[in-house]
This record gives C-alpha cells, structure tokens and sequence, in this order.
C-alpha cells in the first residue's frame, strides 16, 4: 500500500522578524518553508504586492535540502546590496503551493550612515 501525504505550506517562523542595518550595508533575509506538494516561495515588498520577486530575480537564490523523513525544505534568500533609507519596509516571503499558503513578514530598519570625526591629537 501506497501512503502520499500532503500538506498546507509551513513557514519557519523561528528567526527575527526585524533587521536593522546602517546604510550602505548588504543584507541576505531568510526563509525556510515545506509542504507537500513541495511550495512555491517569492518575495514582495510591503506597498508593491503586484510585483512578485521569485528565483533569480532581485537577488533571490532557492535552495532545497531533503530531510531523513522525505520533506523538502526549500530555503528562499533575498539579497539586497547597498540599503539605503527606501529600502525600509516589510518584506513578506510567501510559501505556497495546491493546498494553500503561508507567510513570514520580516522589517527590515535602515539607520543613517555612521559619521566618524577625524580629531587632530598632535597638538
């Protein structure tokens, strides 16, 4: 007898769900999902829901490890080089795939560029 097991999408929700960095620094967000049929994962931007960020696209790489059980884990990265103040929003990363979906909100937090002062200690 044949058993297949399907399942709605999971979402690891176990990391931070924000990020603060200053500008000019790069940031790599991570998601992990699973499911069967294996999911679908993409990223958005908080205001730009049309615009759907998937493998290759933005700086998104995918990566699955099979687990002892037979259950992918697909792990979504997204990159974003050189952050400035525009790029302070929520990114949702979306696992989805027949059964349903699921999601993880991550904000990311840019701060100001350090400023260092240069003293004259020679006098």
């Amino acid at each position: 007898m044949l058993r297949v097991a399907i399942a709605r999408p999971v979402v690891d929700d176990t990391d931070s769900r924000s990020v603060t960095l200053t500008e000019g620094d790069d940031v790599q967000l991570q998601c992990t999902g699973w499911g069967w049929p294996v999911p679908h994962v993409t990223w958005t931007r908080q205001g730009d829901s049309s615009r759907v960020y998937g493998l290759n696209e933005f700086g998104v790489t995918l990566g699955d490890v099979v687990t002892s059980h037979n259950v992918t884990l697909r792990h979504a990265s997204l990159s974003i080089k050189n952050v400035n103040r525009t790029d302070q929003l929520d990114y949702v990363c979306t696992v989805a795939n027949s059964l349903g979906y699921n999601n993880r909100t991550i904000f990311l937090r840019v701060k100001g560029p350090n400023r260092h002062t240069l003293c004259d200690v020679s006098q």
